[in-house]
């Protein structure tokens, strides 16, 4: 059938009314005016109980139950005992197109991302340019979108795993039409010299 175990629980997750994928606007906008509050929300929705939050922001526990309470109030995770929570979202959240996270974060979440050279084990930037056929680049933005979907089932999968096992990982996977302005720039320079010949 060439479908694969990560396929499968996300069709199982979405029968049994999964996670959302897209939080609401109050939500987005309560996570864009506090980054602690969001960086509170990230660990635990990867997995980290409140007294890890603490630890790796480097805070006390009263202020990372403040955090919590206010997460538990915007209906992002329940409160359990022990500063433990379940969260009420799925682990990879998208933003909106134009929301309150996006406008933020957006531009200095880009800028250090890829100021790397990506030559470590482990990274990998692959960048490509052809022109394609209407129908490949069809093919190729749901090749994209089936991959995005899987990296979402791991990190479900792996988000009830102990920190120690896992490491932050982020992809940014993107095609658009697009042709290098240096390009464009030599088109319109030889179309004024040729006009200028004429």
């Amino acid at each position: 059938m060439d479908i694969g175990l990560p396929e499968i629980l996300r069709l199982t997750g979405e029968q049994m009314g999964d996670s959302p994928e897209v939080l609401s606007l109050e939500q987005e906008r309560a996570l864009a005016e506090d980054p602690h509050l969001f960086a509170c929300f990230y660990l635990l929705a990867n997995g980290r109980s409140g007294r890890d939050v603490a630890r790796e922001v480097g805070t006390d526990e009263r202020t990372v139950r403040r955090w919590m309470a206010r997460l538990d109030d915007l209906h992002l995770i329940e409160m359990r005992p022990k500063l433990r929570a379940k969260t009420r979202v799925a682990s990879v959240v998208a933003w909106r197109t134009d929301g309150p996270l996006r406008r933020t974060y957006e531009s200095r979440i880009r800028r250090e991302f890829l100021d790397a050279a990506f030559d470590r084990h482990g990274e990998s930037l692959q960048f490509l340019s052809a022109e394609l056929a209407t129908a490949s680049y069809k093919v190729l933005l749901r090749k994209l979108e089936r991959l995005a979907a899987e990296f979402r089932d791991l990190a479900d999968l792996d988000r009830s795993l102990p920190a120690r096992e896992k490491q932050s990982v982020a992809a940014v996977l993107a095609a658009r039409s697009w042709v290098f302005s240096m390009f464009t720039k030599d088109k319109k320079r030889l179309r004024d010299e040729s006009s200028v010949n004429d």
